[in-house]
């Protein structure tokens, strides 16, 4: 039987990316997404939860990252889960869930209105489509569903791959 990882994710940024090399050069972009979950309290009140995701990008996708991403900003990212093992000074293992970010845009929020940003890069041309046609960011859940789908529908383009 296959299986599937993948994880969509829009939200904001909670820092600058912040991008190192490995002993090979390869560079290794890493930041936070923070994403809101919304739900009804015993009194019947809405209230708002903040998660928030670690996100590594490797390579040219990385290098883009360094480039063209701040605290602050509405991204929709595409990856897959992966789990860091390590050992700490101390030599006890650690563990930590990550998404390794395969594709992303960069949102802008124009009133009601998401707007994907174009990045236009001197040796290459990364075009971020969709987005224009999302149509109304409702605050409900019905209302995230269709952007999402709406977002499919306008067949959200990857700006670049790792």
């Amino acid at each position: 039987m296959r299986s599937i990882n993948r994880v969509s994710l829009i939200g904001h940024l909670t820092h600058d990316p912040k991008v190192t090399r490995t002993k090979d050069g390869i560079a290794l972009a890493t930041f936070s997404l923070a994403t809101n979950r919304r739900y009804r309290n015993d009194a019947g009140e809405w209230v708002e939860m903040p998660d928030f995701h670690r996100l590594v990008a490797w390579r040219k996708l990385a290098e883009l990252c360094e480039r063209f991403l701040h605290k602050g900003a509405a991204l929709y990212v595409e990856g897959r889960l992966s789990t860091s093992v390590w050992k700490d000074s101390e030599g006890k293992r650690k563990e930590q869930q990550e998404v390794v970010v395969t594709s992303l845009n960069i949102l802008r929020l124009k009133g009601d209105k998401i707007q994907a940003e174009e990045l236009l890069g001197k040796e290459e041309k990364l075009v971020s489509l969709a987005a224009k046609e999302a149509g109304k960011l409702a605050k409900s859940i019905k209302g995230a569903k269709k952007v999402g789908k709406l977002l499919e529908d306008v067949k959200v383009k990857v700006v670049a791959s790792a």
